[in-house]
């Protein structure tokens, strides 16, 4: 399970933190979880990301995550790239901080949708909202970054 989910699941905990070291956390916690649950587990993977995600939101509620929008430091062009890698750098940093502009939930629900691929009813389970309340922040979450990405432009 941990090879199988490992990569996704930290990519998802890094885009919601935006922090290398909390993301890393989550992922940690997440698997312990699961672990603890063993076989009452019916969906690993699922149950995974619902346990990431309300630990993301429990400690941004109670302060104890502070979230690192910035643009991610260390990045090293690729050779023979040029002017491309400096675009797709930007590009990154740009939708990083349009992302960074929706509410967690949205930004949550955005993610699992489109970037996992996960339906209405897995997010739902995930984190806790009704499908028509995952439809409505998710349609909320691609107007405003519509909106913020026009505004950019």
């Amino acid at each position: 399970m941990v090879e199988a989910c490992a990569d996704r699941l930290y990519g998802f905990a890094y885009r919601l933190t935006r922090d290398a070291e909390a993301a890393a956390d989550l992922v940690q916690d997440a698997f312990l979880k699961l672990w603890e649950y063993g076989e009452e587990v019916k969906e690993p993977a699922a149950f995974l990301y619902a346990v990431l995600y309300r630990a993301f939101a429990d400690a941004v509620r109670r302060g104890r995550l502070k979230r690192r929008y910035a643009a991610d430091a260390g990045l090293s062009e690729p050779p023979g790239q040029g002017d491309r890698a400096v675009e797709r750098m930007e590009w990154c940093d740009y939708m990083a901080e349009a992302l960074a502009g929706l509410s967690d939930v949205q930004r949550a629900v955005l993610l699992l949708r489109d970037y996992e691929g996960y339906n209405y009813a897995e997010i739902g389970e995930m984190t806790g909202l009704s499908e028509s309340q995952v439809k409505v922040y998710l349609f909320r979450a691609r107007v405003k970054l519509k909106t913020i990405l026009r505004n950019r432009m």
